[in-house]
């Protein structure tokens, strides 16, 4: 859930700069917890 236009804006922004280097989630939820994460990144094994 997205708390307000900064946070939505600085996870587009991570999402586009991360995207071409490996996996990008935006809003992650955590299974077994009640926690989310906002920007999760795999990187590409090519790194």
């Amino acid at each position: 859930m997205t708390r307000n236009v900064h946070d939505q804006f600085a996870k587009q922004c991570l999402k586009e700069l991360l995207d071409p280097l490996g996996k990008v989630e935006t809003s992650w939820k955590v299974p077994g917890e009640v926690q989310e994460i906002d920007v999760y990144f795999l990187p590409s094994r090519g790194l």
